[in-house]
């Protein structure tokens, strides 16, 4: 069922940043998108999907 609101299901993460979720971005990016703050929420992901635009 597609969502009709605007609202955001999930957060993105917003500076400043714990360490963890600091160093999954910069992986992702220098000015991360909406998209890769949410990943941060688990840096574990994130980290694993670093490398996929490569």
């Amino acid at each position: 069922m597609p969502l009709k609101s605007k609202q955001l299901r999930i957060e993105p993460l917003s500076p400043p940043y714990g360490e963890g979720a600091s160093e999954a971005l910069e992986l992702l990016g220098h000015s991360p998108i909406q998209l890769f703050r949410v990943w941060a929420r688990r840096p574990e992901l994130a980290r694993s999907i670093a490398g996929w635009g490569s």
